[in-house]
């Protein structure tokens, strides 16, 4: 069976995303399931049974991915049981073994995967792609859990700190992979190795995808100026934005606001 964690696998498909809320003691999944899927616990508590004789329990915040085939049997411990999952396909034949991790920036996992429900009826221009780039820093996370077992504990509550100083930070223009560094009393060659080796991706990396993420939830839900917005994801000017914007997307700021579908 392959653990995802340990393998890198292609996402070849994504179907939808949903919201579900169950009260029933136990439920038993006597069929494979359809699809992979991504499962994010928002309340209550269960306890899960595979056919290959392993489990775990769930609870509020966690993130479980379930595997396609899998068979399994679910013993609600904690009413109403609240969930939101993404599901989609990996692109491989194997057997694959469903696993639970608890990640620390749930809050923001939670607030992803409710943009990809709330939009999922509307199917704005480049939804599809979104959601496909939201499901990898999913699985990113899952990964990125697996390596901290590898990485000795003072360095990997180091590299945590200043994840979490990038998450409360970001808007912030002085926030530097220099500084970052320098918090953690390491070199910033030393501290760019491990924080790629945690997350697998740069920091610099980690620090635009999040402006952008920020920045993009502005766009569909405010309508905040192009400026104000900028400034308000940490970038340095409106024209930085716009060239970091349009390098990810193939869009400017203007052209993806433009797409969005009017909500009344």
């Amino acid at each position: 069976m392959i653990d995802i964690a340990k393998n890198d696998l292609m996402i070849s498909h994504f179907h939808h995303v949903q919201h579900s809320q169950m009260s029933k003691k136990t439920i038993e999944h006597r069929t494979g399931r359809a699809w992979d899927g991504f499962i994010y616990i928002i309340r209550g508590s269960c306890h899960m049974t595979f056919s290959d004789g392993s489990s775990f329990t769930t609870k509020p915040h966690a993130l479980v991915y379930l595997a396609k085939d899998s068979l399994y049997n679910m013993e609600i411990l904690e009413a109403p049981y609240e969930v939101i999952y993404a599901d989609f396909l990996f692109d491989s034949p194997e057997p694959r073994k469903s696993l639970i991790c608890f990640p620390d920036d749930h809050s923001k996992l939670e607030r992803r995967l409710l943009w990809m429900k709330r939009h999922d009826s509307l199917k704005h221009a480049g939804y599809v792609s979104e959601c496909l780039a939201l499901l990898y820093r999913f699985y990113a996370q899952i990964q990125a859990m697996e390596e901290t077992q590898y990485l000795p504990s003072p360095l990997r509550q180091k590299i945590e700190a200043a994840k979490n100083t990038i998450l409360e930070q970001y808007a912030s223009e002085s926030l530097t992979v220099a500084s970052l560094a320098e918090s953690a009393e390491m070199s910033e060659v030393y501290f760019r190795k491990l924080f790629r080796g945690q997350y697998g991706i740069s920091p610099v990396q980690f620090i635009t995808q999040i402006r952008l993420g920020e920045a993009k939830a502005l766009l569909s839900d405010t309508d905040l100026s192009l400026q104000e917005i900028a400034s308000r994801c940490g970038f340095s000017s409106l024209a930085y934005f716009c060239r970091v914007f349009k390098g990810s997307t193939e869009q400017t700021p203007s052209e993806y606001r433009k797409k969005l579908p009017m909500i009344f």
